[in-house]
């Protein structure tokens, strides 16, 4: 682990971009279990 001497800023950046893979893995993931269940995705 690197020492916490970042700039708040870079930290959030970081923070938004491990969330937004995040959001996409889990899209993902639920795109395939309605797909499975054979279901329409209203979204």
């Amino acid at each position: 682990m690197t020492q916490n001497t970042e700039r708040p800023l870079g930290v959030l950046r970081r923070r938004f971009v491990d969330l937004s893979y995040f959001l996409h893995g889990a899209g993902i993931q639920l795109n395939k279990w309605v797909r499975l269940k054979g279901e329409d995705c209203p979204i």
